[in-house]
């Protein structure tokens, strides 16, 4: 074990492991044969805590430091299907902006869905009408 690490990140590592092992690993290959993504699989990773790594208490998540989300990721890649991981972490892009610049409603509104029920999230970034037009005024 590195020594940074402590028994509650192994525990932590032994229960993303063990989530990944019985709910992903078996189904990936079926999953991505299908080209699809099992919904469900939002709830089970919401009930297990997974979608709250990193979010405030107060939503629903829980804080997280630099080895807790190396180990979720580490655990999570194991299951050999790149699709899934980023579909069921897709929060991860859009879940940010709000935690760290939402208001304190559009928080508990949105994280506390996010973390603790099975909500799908995504990003959208707005550009200029062209490349050459903002380079133009830079």
């Amino acid at each position: 074990m590195h020594p940074s690490l402590t028994a509650d990140h192994e525990a932590f590592r032994d229960s993303v492991r063990r989530f990944v092992r019985e709910e992903i690993t078996p189904f990936a290959a079926e999953w991505d044969e299908a080209e699809t993504f099992p919904r469900g699989l939002y709830k089970r990773a919401a009930v297990a805590g997974f979608l709250g790594i990193g979010y405030p208490e107060e939503c629903g998540g829980f804080e997280a430091g630099v080895f807790i989300r190396i180990i979720f990721s580490e655990e999570l890649a194991a299951c050999g299907a790149g699709g899934i991981c980023a579909s069921l972490m897709s929060h991860t892009i859009g879940a940010p902006p709000i935690a760290h610049f939402g208001s304190s409603e559009m928080k508990a509104r949105v994280l506390t869905r996010r973390c603790r029920f099975p909500a799908a999230a995504a990003s959208c970034v707005a550009r200029a009408p062209s490349a050459s037009t903002a380079r133009s005024k830079s």
